[in-house]
């Protein structure tokens, strides 16, 4: 009887149990459906404003209540159910809905009205007021990003909570298991996605640093995508002097494993248009750049004060160092672009230039003006240069061989195998260089350890 007892009430709790989940489930469901709504609303609004259609009085202030009710339904299902709140693409919904949209429409009026309060500086006209507009909006924009970064903080906590229980604890029990791994793949998603968009609101507020740091937690939660590091490269370019390491993560970014950001692409090309354009602008053809590396210390800086001397040659070693890697972005340009062998000035143009970057590269290495993570940066660089030689960065398969001559049985390989000959030959020359270092190196220290030598 007893035993009969126990049963009927295991039947009543399991019961109880599938009543309750269908009755949050359907709660969920019925949240969703309230976003959709409301999405729907915004939508409109929006699309009123592109069409540049007269707006009634006060919607941008319904339009700020309907985003408001809208992350609290999407913060309250994304807790409440991550699963389901993942399939059903809530990150991207919270994000675009109610931050992405509302900060760039001000990031955006906060560009025209910089641009209208030059225009009256340069025409003499009334520069106190424009400047008050911009203040502003930015201050609009400031507040923005500071309730939406406030969000981000408190959900990554909440969820980096809900992963914690799961560590703990551990099932035999198959079915329990598969559960979890869904379970924990979707809190790691939505851990992704928000360190993600955390990274775009600290760029966006110029926390270059913070922004930094923020994508490279992103790139470990999901290590085979590549927009973590199309962002970071972003960052790298918003800093001019960084177009070297821009020209890495972009790397990063297309030789991805599992999913290549699919903008890296235009923003490689736009990053060696740039990158081109500074040198147009500092003086490409200037001969005395690399014998300038021996003169830093000999010139008239040195009857000053030390301290005003060693200021002085940090600012010319870094404007070396400067020039040096936008010369050598250039250079794998070259590459990438592809040399073609039918014009003999391009070939032997690229073959000087290598020549020179390798003087450059060497009087640099022997000055130790490179750390070792710009160094290990490099030899990724050169490392993607090669495998996308000719074909715009990205890697050079056999299968697209394949079918360049099923579509024109006439064309030839020649200028890609030239290409990525060439920019072999130049990875080989580097690492020439650094090991000509370490054996200068080990040379002076009489046996030195290996492990404290800077180039490698």
């Amino acid at each position: 009887m007893a035993r009969h007892t126990h049963s009927q009430g295991s039947k009543r709790s399991a019961h109880s149990s599938l009543t309750q989940d269908t009755d949050n489930t359907e709660s969920i469901l019925a949240k969703f459906s309230q976003a959709e709504k409301l999405e729907a609303q915004l939508s409109a609004i929006d699309d009123d404003k592109k069409a540049k259609r007269k707006l009634p009085a006060g919607t941008d202030q319904k339009a700020q209540g309907l985003r408001a009710k809208l992350c609290q339904v999407l913060i309250e299902v994304i807790v409440a159910d991550p699963v389901m709140s993942h399939s059903k693409d809530a990150s991207r919904r919270l994000w675009h809905s109610c931050f992405y949209s509302r900060v760039s429409e001000l990031r955006m009026e906060l560009s025209k009205e910089k641009s209208r309060a030059k225009k009256r500086q340069v025409s003499g006209g009334d520069v106190a007021g424009s400047e008050k507009i911009v203040s502003l909006v930015n201050e609009r924009l400031k507040g923005s990003i500071k309730e939406a970064l406030k969000l981000y903080e408190w959900l990554i906590d909440k969820m980096l909570k809900l992963l914690l229980p799961m560590s703990q604890s551990q099932s035999t029990n198959v079915s329990e298991n598969s559960e979890n791994d869904d379970y924990e793949h979707a809190v790691v998603a939505i851990l992704y996605w928000s360190h993600l968009y955390m990274g775009d609101l600290l760029r966006y507020d110029e926390s270059y640093k913070q922004a930094e740091e923020t994508y490279l937690k992103s790139s470990k939660l999901y290590p085979g995508n590549g927009n973590p590091f199309n962002q970071l490269a972003v960052v790298a370019q918003s800093q001019d002097s960084l177009s070297a390491v821009a020209l890495y993560y972009y790397a990063r970014s297309m030789m991805a494993t599992q999913a290549p950001s699919a903008m890296s692409d235009s923003n490689l090309k736009r990053l060696f248009t740039s990158n081109a354009k500074w040198l147009d602008e500092h003086a490409r053809e200037d001969d005395s750049f690399s014998r300038s590396i021996f003169e830093v210390n000999e010139k008239e800086g040195n009857k000053a004060d030390k301290k005003a001397q060693r200021d002085w040659q940090q600012k010319q070693k870094t404007a070396l160092n400067r020039m040096a890697l936008a010369k050598f972005v250039d250079l794998q340009w070259s590459f990438v672009k592809g040399v073609s062998l039918d014009g003999a000035s391009s070939f032997q143009d690229v073959i000087q230039d290598m020549d020179s970057m390798m003087e450059i590269f060497t009087n640099l290495i022997n000055n130790a003006s490179f750390g070792e993570s710009l160094l290990c940066k490099i030899v990724a660089i050169l490392s993607f240069a090669t495998l996308g030689a000719s074909n715009g960065g990205k890697l050079c398969k056999a299968s697209m061989f394949d079918k360049k001559r099923r579509k024109d049985p006439n064309w030839k390989e020649d200028d890609i195998i030239a290409s990525n000959a060439l920019a072999f030959s130049f990875v080989l020359r580097f690492c020439t260089v650094l090991m000509n270092d370490v054996g200068t190196y080990l040379a002076n220290k009489e046996g030195g350890k290996i492990g404290s030598i800077r180039s490698l």
